[in-house]
């Protein structure tokens, strides 16, 4: 069978596989957290200045002290409201979307750092099928983790691609890189692994013959850490502080 012939089969397996566990969720309604797609004027209104310039729990919590900071994730809930209202079928319906475009990338990511077709088969339909990703599948505000890692993964690939893409010059990929980290961040705080990761990436190249992998690696996450570093004086601008509590939400 022909590579390409294999790669579509092989995305077709994983969409199917990442969709498949969590149907039975779209007809569900809202629940615990989900009450700030609810009560949020911000995502009723579609307010982006008020988005970018408060908390993630604002509406429901008015200690900035004990917040996070995610307005990209909430700014996709607004989207999401302003197309299809309060209605929590289309929530749910774009949430495993993204987990299953999220899975096909995984499903790039490995192949392109191992070169293994069937290594990253498994590794994409073990990801796709994980029970670990029932909560933020099902959960509304649990595409904060499911836009963070899609957003991760973007830049991952690109960077062990080694920006060498068609369409744009290996420095225009590196900067979509740098920006789809930055995006992920303003998602949820955790692609702060972000400048781990590439390093690690790096060390495989080295590791696998591919020369100055580790090297180039390592002047990428400095960028990666700027944008740490941005993102946490944004972070810090609005809450007061660099570690909301949040001693009452899950985060």
């Amino acid at each position: 069978m022909p590579a390409r012939d294999r790669t579509g089969w092989q995305v077709l397996a994983v969409l199917v596989i990442a969709t498949l566990p969590y149907v039975n969720a779209i007809p569900n309604g809202f629940v615990l957290d989900d009450e700030l797609i609810e009560k949020d004027p911000r995502i009723h209104a579609l307010s982006v200045g008020r988005i970018f310039s408060t908390g993630y729990w604002h509406t429901v919590n008015r200690d900035p002290r004990g917040d996070v900071y995610r307005p990209l994730a909430v700014l996709s809930y607004a989207i999401n409201y302003r197309i299809s209202g309060q209605w929590p079928a289309a929530f749910h319906a774009v949430n495993i979307v993204l987990h299953a475009v999220t899975s096909v990338l995984v499903l790039a990511f490995v192949h392109a750092l191992l070169g293994d077709r069937w290594i990253a088969f498994a590794a994409a339909l073990l990801f796709a099928a994980h029970p670990v990703h029932t909560e933020a599948v099902t959960s509304v505000v649990g595409r904060a983790e499911i836009q963070s890692a899609l957003l991760l993964l973007i830049a991952l690939i690109l960077h062990v691609r080694h920006y060498a893409l068609p369409g744009l010059r290996p420095g225009a990929w590196l900067a979509v890189a740098v920006v789809s980290f930055a995006l992920a961040l303003l998602s949820k705080e955790t692609a702060a692994a972000g400048p781990a990761l590439v390093v690690l990436v790096g060390l495989v190249d080295q590791v696998a013959g591919r020369s100055r992998g580790l090297q180039r690696a390592s002047r990428v996450a400095v960028l990666y850490l700027l944008g740490v570093g941005g993102y946490l004086a944004a972070r810090i601008a609005v809450l007061g502080s660099s570690a909301g509590r949040a001693p009452w939400k899950m985060i």
